[in-house]
């Protein structure tokens, strides 16, 4: 009888943890991927602590659908127009006075309420140091663990005006293509434009640690089943603290380094099925959310970016769940005590939900616009489910990892290393940056 409710139980574990339907992570940043290694999971020593050093480059980003975007352009497009009005509608609801810049800048004032786009490049990159540790509990099924990171990042972003002169997308087609000292001009009110709204006009570059993720994990082995040589499963459940450096809400470059200050709880469920001697294939599904968070943050007053908004203010936002799955083939001693790692890991980000929590409400945030001669309530309606459906992002990892393992090559080392070089490279999403990642480490266990 025991025997059949432990073939059920393991039934149960491998059908579930191939179900692709369930996704997550417990890294909700769509600047870093930071993908674990799930390796680190059968680790059947009492403890064991893994420093790994990593580097990640950007400069672009999928954009919603399909093409490829600028990082900063993730929060939405650059209209010029928009940005103006919004600063017109807070300089008017503090009960100053404001001109339209273009009225004050020779050689432009055509130009007034005309639609300038521009395209907004960025670049973000880090370097820094993953720090992961667990330590086997009072059961040898049951272990603690933690993860953090360190990381110096460097995040710049560009202004490019579209116009006919250029090739691209031309500034409205009543206006038509300007001369290069107009260009000069529509930059220089940019500029100024910028300056009234607080925004930092240079780089953001910063160093801190990431959110600390601290986790229990209940580890179950079986040999010979279902004709393969072993089957590991793992359940985790975590939480993750905010313990990163967040979004600077006066420079529109910068980027958060994880979760953006929001508390965070996971469960991961990871098997490995040891097919043949060597060969292993595992799979990791996930899922998991994040607690709400009220702070000063900008926020439109209609069309605008958030991160170009001159409205500033309490906001709460409630983070939409975070899932993955990951599918993976390991072959081990290709040669002696080196092993190959391929793996494929989908990741999807469901929509956030923004409350303005704002205690004078004088000057309408985009969340509760009213119907007037310039927008109708589907206007409204329409801007509100676009800003809401730029919060959600999809994506697509290709890793391959090469790991050298001295014990496996009968060599007996002090701390029983293992030494890896990791590589995630994203070949596909939706809203996300275009992250590479590379990855080298160790793992010690004592």
């Amino acid at each position: 009888m025991n025997t059949i409710r432990i073939r059920f139980f393991y039934f149960f574990f491998f059908a579930l943890l191939l179900i692709p339907s369930l996704f997550s992570g417990h890294n909700t940043s769509r600047y870093f991927p930071f993908l674990e290694r799930p390796e680190n999971y059968l680790i059947k020593s009492k403890r064991f602590f893994s420093p790994t050093l990593f580097s990640t480059t950007a400069s672009s980003a999928f954009k919603r659908m399909h093409g490829k975007t600028g990082i900063p352009e993730l929060w939405g497009p650059y209209d010029l127009k928009d940005i103006i009005a919004s600063l017109e509608a807070v300089k008017k609801g503090m009960g100053e006075v404001f001109t339209n810049p273009f009225l004050d800048t020779p050689g432009v004032e055509g130009l007034v309420d005309r639609s300038i786009l521009f395209d907004v490049d960025g670049k973000v990159t880090s370097l820094g140091i993953f720090l992961e540790g667990a330590h086997q509990l009072f059961s040898k099924h049951l272990y603690i663990g933690f993860s953090i990171p360190f990381m110096h990042v460097e995040a710049r972003s560009r202004y490019i005006l579209r116009s006919k002169s250029t090739d691209k997308i031309k500034i409205d087609p009543v206006v038509g293509a300007l001369l290069s000292g107009e260009l000069n001009q529509v930059e220089r009110v940019r500029l100024d434009v910028h300056k009234d709204l607080g925004i930092e006009p240079f780089d953001w570059p910063q160093t801190g640690f990431g959110d600390l993720d601290c986790y229990l994990r209940w580890n179950v082995h079986g040999n010979h089943i279902f004709l393969m040589r072993s089957i590991d499963i793992n359940i985790l459940g975590g939480i993750v603290f905010p313990t990163s450096v967040m979004m600077d809400n006066d420079n529109p470059a910068s980027v958060p380094f994880m979760g953006n200050g929001h508390v965070g709880f996971y469960i991961d469920l990871h098997s490995e099925f040891e097919l043949k001697h060597d060969i292993k294939v595992r799979t990791l599904t996930s899922f998991m959310f994040q607690a709400p968070s009220t702070r000063t943050r900008r926020i439109a007053v209609y069309k605008e970016s958030d991160i170009f908004s001159a409205l500033i203010g309490r906001v709460k936002v409630t983070p939409g769940n975070t899932f993955k799955f990951s599918s993976y083939i390991t072959f081990e001693n290709i040669l002696d005590g080196l092993h190959l790692h391929g793996r494929y890991t989908y990741l999807r980000h469901s929509e956030d939900s923004r409350h303005d929590k704002r205690d004078d409400k004088t000057i309408r945030s985009y969340l509760e616009q009213i119907p007037d001669v310039d927008r109708t309530e589907k206007d409204i309606k329409d801007n509100i489910d676009f800003k809401k459906k730029l919060s959600s992002w999809r994506a697509h990892y290709i890793s391959v990892q090469i790991a050298y393992e001295p014990k496996a090559a009968l060599q007996n080392w002090k701390l029983d290393p293992v030494f890896y070089v990791k590589i995630d490279t994203p070949y596909g999403g939706s809203g996300i940056s275009k992250t590479h990642h590379i990855s080298p480490g160790a793992i010690l266990r004592f």
